[in-house]
């Protein structure tokens, strides 16, 4: 085994996890459940964007909203991803993990035509854990990025109909990867992977009422480059190597444009079309010693298209809705960090008011096309070639009071 080769193989794949934290919704990496409320109509809500988490969904929405509010929630998700090895014959699953990212938002009218808000959610983040002795286990076992946007926005309304929203983002982030050494032939080592680091970017949004009972809203953010800094460990602590490393991450832009309607009775509807901006996503790594890597390029911008619908019977609500995600990743770049697909998700949901209070619930299930592979994967001997297949079930639960 050469331990230069396997450095070179980790270069690869920590910049494949800087990129590689969530393979569920928005394509890629995105996590656009960052709503209970929204997402029983599948984040059908930018031209909505009626309570506090319309400072993720369309920060302009805040300017219709009064006195002192504040949300509160979370999204327990359940992903599972199968890898079946045509080569091989071997059938792999990833380990069973329940992640719980949470989100708060509060916003506060100063007068009637201006509004402040902050923001914490993540929209960029979860696992990947695979068996210690799977098959592909020298390209990963273990991927994980923890990112978090810390939000404030302030809203000018205008006019009564006509919403307007500015913010800026900070956003701190860590990285986490383990994968095994191929050291034959002694036994299997380790390799842990571990930094931190944080970026800045900025948001704008628009909400219109327009004629016929029909909103619109747009909101559009901008990429944000994060640079990290960190260590590779190795062990066993006989190979005596420790190798820092400097690694950068460009999270995409991302623009919503939505329509909503409410011609019917208690009833509304929206329509969203989401751009991702992937193309623009890059990864470097470079290390004190040894030759820096690009480990992601050639991505493609990708869509996705969200309906949705809400009913209001007194104080209940009901919400449907379905979408449709594009993955942005070539076949000759999917990884076994990232095995992503096009995506349905389908999703029901509810509300109760209680006096001053709001509680929401939501289900999304998320069903990913089968993704064939036949690709060199970190430039190991693992023979990459077979399907991916994936399911996510996800609850969403949030409550919401006003002052």
């Amino acid at each position: 085994m050469g331990i230069y080769r396997s450095l070179l193989v980790i270069a690869v794949t920590v910049g494949t996890l800087s990129v590689a934290e969530s393979a569920v919704y928005a394509g890629a990496f995105g996590l656009d459940e960052q709503g209970a409320a929204a997402m029983g109509r599948a984040n059908a809500f930018a031209a909505q964007a009626d309570d506090p988490t319309a400072l993720f969904y369309n920060p302009a929405g805040i300017g219709q909203l009064s006195g002192t509010q504040f949300s509160l929630g979370t999204t327990l998700i359940t992903p599972a991803t199968t890898f079946d090895n045509t080569n091989s014959g071997a059938s792999t699953d990833t380990s069973a993990a329940l992640f719980y990212p949470p989100t708060l938002y509060i916003v506060k009218d100063m007068r009637q035509d201006l509004h402040i808000g902050l923001g914490i959610f993540t929209p960029f983040g979860l696992s990947t854990e695979w068996p210690s002795d799977w098959e592909g286990r020298y390209v990963t076992t273990f991927s994980e990025i923890n990112t978090y946007y810390l939000n404030p926005n302030i809203a000018w309304s205008p006019s009564e109909g006509f919403h307007l929203a500015a913010g800026l983002s900070y956003v701190p982030s860590s990285v986490t990867l383990s994968s095994k050494l191929d050291l034959a032939p002694a036994p299997d080592g380790d390799l842990e992977i571990e930094g931190d680091g944080d970026g800045w970017g900025y948001n704008v949004a628009a909400l219109a009422e327009l004629p016929a009972n029909t909103s619109l809203g747009i909101s559009f953010r901008s990429a944000v480059e994060i640079k990290y800094s960190g260590d590779a460990t190795f062990s066993p602590s006989a190979l005596g190597l420790t190798e820092p490393i400097d690694s950068s991450l460009t999270l995409p832009p991302i623009l919503t444009v939505g329509v909503a309607n409410r011609s019917f009775d208690a009833l509304t509807l929206e329509a969203d079309v989401q751009w991702v901006g992937w193309s623009q996503t890059t990864a470097t790594i470079d290390f004190a010693s040894l030759p820096d890597a690009t480990p992601i390029d050639d991505w493609e911008d990708s869509y996705s298209l969200r309906l949705g619908g809400e009913h209001e019977r007194g104080p209940v609500s009901l919400r449907v809705g379905y979408a449709y995600d594009m993955t942005p990743i070539p076949p000759d770049k999917i990884d076994p960090s990232l095995p992503d697909s096009d995506k349905h998700t389908f999703a029901v949901g509810g509300g109760y008011n209680v006096g001053n209070a709001t509680f929401d619930l939501a289900y999304m299930f998320i069903t990913s096309r089968d993704r064939g592979v036949d690709n060199s994967a970190g430039g190991t001997s693992f023979t990459h070639r077979g399907k991916y297949s994936t399911r996510v079930h996800e609850a969403g639960l949030g409550i919401t009071y006003r002052f």
